[in-house]
């Protein structure tokens, strides 16, 4: 009998390669392809804090912002590329989304710095443009709220695999924003929903990175803050609905000077970073907070790789710290202070990617033929875990010109 392999089409894996090229800090730029990643001069960007950029799915590096100015893939300033409304002190000042059936059209969603009024708003790339090399469009700073909003930004993908969520945080209350993606471009009208924490009192408590686990179920969301104030210092952790865009329910840890947060590429763990050089790590299934680290410095925002590390960004030192084993709980995790040897401050932003880049890989299931033109199909054990279940797929195959679908199939 005769074996074959398929991808399972219905629950396409995306590629991290779009993460492949990171701009940060004081003209830092990284090659995440490599692990340890290569740190070398010659950035883009020069900034304090929040930093997005982008590659192709080849992982050809395209541009890179600060949330303000737009540099094209040779760290030249994009035509219409200045004046972003973000803040280069704003901790998530923008991220990234492609339009989903325009590989062109980019959109950097941007956030003011200190819960400032222009809120969140966003801007068109054209990579058609400028020789291929980009400009922003004419659609540029268009206002999606009018109220502050705190400095967090990430994004998720819809249950429909195509489209994106863009999420943020409103500043003194606890309202959650939503705006869709779809290929007729940015829904300016967001899905609202309640949960959590009202950052209020002083802007310090909207300081703090928002993320969503790389499957798009839950979101993690530090509140910063500042002594001996009692606004902010938490971690807390949501679900979300990929289908409607609604955020509830929430989980409250109480962490000091929460700053970044991360997810474990299993979805398990979240990491949490702070002001005063602490690491810690949540176990959504056992409900457990461990301390992993403490460097006697500053830690600030933390990105999960395409290797699957998360790396933590080190202040005015010239280095990156990294959790190696991101998936192992407690001090298993292990924490490596200087992964990475940067030639200039990396300061205290890493890029905010979408995500998504960082989904697990697609299982295969195989199919067996039995006798001519019968073939038995044999999907993948169904990956599951008791704090962070999967829904039971469908899957769907075409033979013949006839369409099978089945969540057992034979």
């Amino acid at each position: 009998m005769r074996t074959l392999a398929f991808i399972l089409l219905t629950l396409t894996n995306l590629s991290a390669q779009e993460s492949t090229w990171w701009h940060i800090g004081l003209n830092v730029r990284l090659n995440t392809t490599f692990d340890p990643p290569v740190a070398s001069t010659g950035g883009c960007l020069s900034t304090i804090e929040g930093v997005a950029s982008v590659s192709n799915s080849a992982g050809a590096f395209l541009f890179a912002t600060d949330g303000v100015n737009v540099y094209d893939r040779n760290c030249n300033l994009m035509p219409n590329g200045t004046g972003l409304l973000g803040g280069t002190s704003s901790t998530q000042s923008a991220i990234i989304v492609q339009n989903p059936a325009n590989a062109n059209i980019y959109y950097i969603f941007t956030v003011a710095q200190d819960a400032g009024a222009n809120g969140v708003r966003y801007s068109e790339v054209n990579m058609a443009l400028n020789g291929g090399f980009g400009n922003v469009t004419t659609n540029k700073n268009i206002p999606l709220t009018p109220f502050p909003m705190s400095e967090k930004l990430t994004s998720v993908r819809h249950c429909n695999n195509v489209d994106v969520w863009v999420v943020s945080k409103r500043w003194n209350d606890n309202g959650f924003r939503a705006w869709l993606v779809s290929a007729t471009g940015v829904d300016p009208v967001p899905v609202i929903s309640a949960a959590g924490y009202v950052p209020s009192t002083v802007v310090q408590s909207s300081f703090g990175q928002l993320k969503a686990s790389p499957d798009g179920r839950k979101l993690a969301a530090a509140y910063y803050g500042t002594p001996p104030n009692t606004g902010g210092h938490r971690l807390e952790i949501h679900d979300f609905d990929n289908a409607t865009g609604i955020v509830s329910g929430v989980t409250s840890v109480p962490i000091n000077l929460a700053y970044g947060c991360e997810w474990s590429p299993n979805g398990e763990l979240v990491y949490v970073s702070t002001n005063n050089g602490n690491l810690f790590q949540r176990n959504i299934c056992t409900n457990v907070t461990t301390q992993i680290a403490s460097v006697g410095s500053f830690l600030g925002s933390l990105q999960l790789t395409q290797q699957g590390r998360i790396l933590a960004s080190r202040g005015t030192a010239a280095k990156l710290g990294c959790i190696t084993q991101p998936n192992n709980s407690g001090i298993a995790c292990a924490y490596n202070d200087n992964y990475v040897v940067l030639p200039s401050a990396g300061r205290m932003g890493l890029p905010n990617f979408a995500p998504y880049y960082f989904r697990p890989p697609t299982p295969m299931f195989t199919a067996t033929q039995v006798s001519c033109g019968t073939f038995q199909f044999n999907p993948p054990p169904h990956q599951t875990t008791v704090c962070n279940p999967l829904p039971s797929p469908t899957y769907e195959w075409e033979y013949l010109n006839t369409i099978n679908a089945s969540t057992n199939p034979m």
